[in-house]
């Protein structure tokens, strides 16, 4: 293995270099490559030498005239490179001393005098040599070389002066070079070309190419040193003006303790200690509070993680944690409540009064927990029984929630869980995450704000399970009445108690609900309307609100209950009342378009405008016994909406007698 270290030919360098051009050559030469180098006229090279049969090269050099060939190897990685793997232009060189190593590697020293190029190969072994002839520059004094010559030393002195890794003294030594030939190799020694690019400018002919290979290479070099010291630049000056503000706030705050001012820096700190203090956090909530106090006083105010643990104490704060909102426990006004917000369900309606009755009995006597915790777990589960409104849509399940926080008086929210398939919606993201939040339940008891709400869960059946996580298992701590005392969102990192809210379930479908979660339920059926039921929820409910929604007064428009009833046969199907309101709202557009261009000024709804304004009708009810051909019996079928006729016929047909 040959390694090398470029160092300057210490020549005169206002001189002429052309000593070298007054030796003699011999036609043939031993070859020594050399790995990752190139060797150019003009410099010194100190080599070492480990390869046996490079260092028997070097020693028949040094019986004979002590000239050889360095070439560039073209595959770094050979050991013993043969023709054909090191290129055929290198250089001439001199060995000038030789020094033997413990490990029994040579030390060389050479003198690079002159390009060659290999005529043909004559010997591979011991070592490499070949028949060569020298190949000097081509060299053409004219303007042009002049101004190449001055365009290199004026870059190169530049790319010195940027560059930390040249002296200062050499753009003073470049500066008294006369001879552009030795300028060009002195600064393709020095200029970390590249190994094709440093073996392209050994094998160009004309001094010229080589001039503009280096001047081209040098201003790109100088582009990046430039570009290099900028960023360094600015980086210092980012650091300079942090340790600057960081000085200037220690004064400040020196300044502040002299005149007994609150320091600014602290103040952010002193106002979120004040807003933990009037919390009334419980005790393992206040710890974490403290906690991240401290380190909120003890970092910069423009720290990134300052602001997330002010976002982490607002929430803190912010959450109801001992706020309450007093239950209107009368049954009469619960009663009332309900019968005004919906007509019929009468079962539902008993059963939500039962639900109200136990929690009312409960808090009056003030049942406590005992010692026996089997009786006090059972007591919870009798306090915190999770209802589930199951039935087709439009039954009114949801406004049934809001009839049960209005009749005992709390706070109201709601969260569909329709389409939900990560469980940090439910638990929270942890904050080691950039942007964490608090889970969709907590964030709904903030908005409530009272740790007491009726909680709708709307759309249960519809929950979705994928590789984040399954939603429905961590509903089933929320759930759970023996749980949920100590909900423990993943974003805040205390228990929260949940078992003051009243959780209410909707479903479509039970089938959909995972088992563990709906056992956890009492499964309460909304069975749909019927149509004396869906007759009295629109005049009482349905009209009057699409009255408001269109700005129409009841002195302008009346509907008849034969036209409310042919929008329930002829233009809807439902268990619900949704596409009667629509229906509803439709004639009531058209209705008010008339009133507005004062071609009507009280509108009387009647079938025969139902029919026109909603044009044919879209069902047809079938009527049994109209037939009296024999064959033909007539069957029920139920369906979601209620039920059907349906016509079975028996046809007797000739056949082949085959059966």
């Amino acid at each position: 293995m040959t390694t090398t270290t470029k160092i300057i030919f210490p020549a005169d360098p206002g001189a002429d270099p052309k000593g070298a051009e007054k030796i003699e050559y011999p036609a043939e030469l031993p070859i020594l490559p050399l790995r990752n180098t190139v060797a150019f006229p003009y410099t010194i090279l100190p080599l070492t030498v480990g390869v046996e049969r490079s260092i028997k090269l070097i020693e028949d050099a040094q019986d004979g005239d002590h000239l050889i060939g360095l070439v560039a190897m073209k595959f770094p990685e050979i050991e013993d490179p043969l023709p054909g793997q090191v290129y055929e232009v290198g250089t001439i060189a001199r060995i000038e001393r030789v020094a033997k190593t413990p490990d029994n590697h040579l030390n060389v020293i050479v003198h690079c005098l002159e390009r060659f190029k290999v005529d043909y190969w004559t010997a591979d072994k011991p070592y490499l040599r070949a028949t060569i002839h020298p190949v000097p520059d081509l060299i053409e004094s004219d303007l042009e070389t002049d101004a190449l010559q001055r365009s290199l030393l004026e870059v190169a002195r530049e790319v010195v002066a940027l560059s930390p890794n040249y002296p200062k003294e050499a753009g003073e030594f470049l500066a008294q070079i006369k001879n552009p030939r030795y300028l060009a190799y002195l600064v393709a020694n020095y200029a970390n070309l590249e190994m094709a690019k440093a073996q392209q400018v050994l094998e160009e002919e004309n001094l010229k190419d080589k001039l503009r290979t280096l001047v081209n290479h040098l201003a790109r070099e100088k582009e990046v040193l430039s570009l290099g010291q900028k960023i360094q630049s600015e980086a210092r000056e980012g650091m300079e003006k942090a340790q600057r503000d960081y000085y200037l706030r220690q004064q400040v705050k020196a300044i502040q303790k002299e005149l007994g001012e609150p320091e600014e820096g602290g103040s952010e700190a002193d106002g979120y200690a004040e807003k933990v203090a009037k919390a009334e956090l419980p005790e393992e909530a206040r710890k974490e509070a403290q906690r991240e106090l401290k380190r909120l006083a003890g970092m910069s105010p423009h720290a990134p993680e300052a602001s997330m643990i002010k976002t982490y104490l607002d929430w803190l704060v912010d959450l109801p944690w001992t706020k309450t909102s007093v239950d209107q426990t009368d049954i009469g006004h619960a009663r009332a409540v309900l019968d005004e917000d919906h007509y019929g369900l009468p079962d539902v309606k008993e059963r939500i009064i039962e639900f109200l009755a136990v929690r009312k009995l409960v808090a009056e006597r003030g049942v406590k927990a005992t010692a026996d915790k089997a009786e006090t777990e059972r007591v919870s589960e009798a306090m915190g029984a999770i209802l589930c409104f199951a039935g087709p849509p439009g039954v009114g399940k949801t406004s049934l929630g809001k009839s049960i926080a209005r009749a005992l008086g709390r706070s109201f929210t709601r969260m569909s869980l329709g389409g939900v398939r990560d469980e940090a919606e439910i638990r929270g993201h942890r904050r080691t995450y950039i942007g964490a939040m608090p889970g969709r339940v907590i964030q709904a008891i903030k908005r409530a704000g009272t740790k007491n709400p009726v909680f709708i869960l709307d759309e249960v059946d519809k929950i979705g399970m994928d590789w984040r996580g399954d939603p429905s298992s961590a509903l089933l701590e929320v759930l759970d009445p023996a749980q949920n005392h100590a909900f423990r969102d993943h974003y805040l990192d205390v228990d929260f108690d949940l078992s003051d809210v009243i959780f209410i379930t909707t479903a479509n479908q039970l089938e959909t609900i995972p088992a563990a979660l709906r056992d956890r339920m009492e499964i309460i059926t909304l069975d749909g309307y019927t149509e004396y039921e869906k007759l009295q929820i629109a005049k009482r409910h349905l009209i009057p609100r699409q009255f408001r929604a269109h700005g129409l007064k009841d002195e302008e428009m009346t509907f008849t209950d034969d036209a409310v009833r042919k929008i329930i046969q002829d233009y809807t199907r439902e268990a619900g009342v949704r596409n009667l309101e629509r229906q509803v709202g439709a004639i009531c557009r058209k209705s008010v378009v008339k009133i507005v261009a004062q071609q009507w000024a009280h509108v009387v709804v009647t079938e025969e405008l139902v029919r026109e304004q909603l044009k044919k009708e879209k069902f047809e009810s079938e009527r049994s016994e109209q037939i009296e051909i024999p064959g033909i019996a007539t069957g029920l079928a139920v369906t979601a909406v209620g039920g059907d006729i349906l016509f079975i016929e028996a046809t007797r047909m000739k056949g082949k007698g085959g059966l």
